[in-house]
């Protein structure tokens, strides 16, 4: 009986095909045992727990959209002192700003990921989304440096209180922070601009 031997069953079965047909036996740097390959390790994207909250409103996104639209709107600003409010350097950033509330908007608050929030940061969402809309709405109605200097303020005052707020959220006591607007989510800004532009 022929004893057939397979390298699937008997790693001694495997041969080097260059040896086994005649010709010289081929060396490979560095490579001395298939053994010594490391095991593949799944990739953070293949992981379960890197899913958990995809589902639920990203607070922390939303501080870095919140802090995007301010800053984006400030350099708007340096533009239309120059050139007034059609510079294409105004524009692009006024529609880089949108861009933002709308990834806040309709990526990151949505009801269903609202919903499924944690109920504190569920809290902090339902306090600021009013004043986010109305942002959305100042953005889109600037026709003057003006009204463009407004809505940089109005952005800067929603991305500190935002910022308080998710503070606050994670048990750090902000009672000391003074700034133009009353307290996190107390309101829309509107009626503290005076009062910021006399702080700067």
């Amino acid at each position: 009986m022929i004893n057939v031997k397979s390298g699937f069953t008997d790693p001694e079965a495997v041969l080097d095909p260059a040896a086994q047909y005649g010709g010289p036996a081929v060396q490979i740097d560095g490579l001395t045992n298939c053994d010594s390959f490391p095991a593949q390790q799944p990739t953070p994207a293949q992981s379960p727990a890197a899913d958990e909250n995809v589902s639920i409103g990203c607070i922390a996104c939303t501080r870095a959209h919140f802090s995007t639209i301010a800053g984006t709107l400030k350099e708007a600003i340096r533009f239309a002192r120059e050139d007034d409010i059609t510079h294409p350097e105004v524009q692009s950033r006024l529609e880089a700003a949108e861009e933002e509330v709308t990834i806040v908007e309709r990526h990151d608050w949505t009801p269903e990921k609202t919903l499924n929030s944690p109920p504190g940061e569920k809290h902090v969402i339902h306090r600021f989304f009013p004043d986010l809309r109305r942002l959305r709405q100042q953005i889109m109605q600037i026709t003057t440096v003006d009204d463009l200097e407004h809505a940089a303020a109005n952005a800067a005052l929603l991305s500190t209180n935002f910022r308080l707020a998710v503070l606050e959220l994670r048990g750090v006591n902000t009672d000391g922070f003074k700034d133009a607007a009353s307290r996190p989510g107390a309101g829309w800004a509107i009626g503290t601009i005076a009062q910021w532009h006399d702080s700067c």
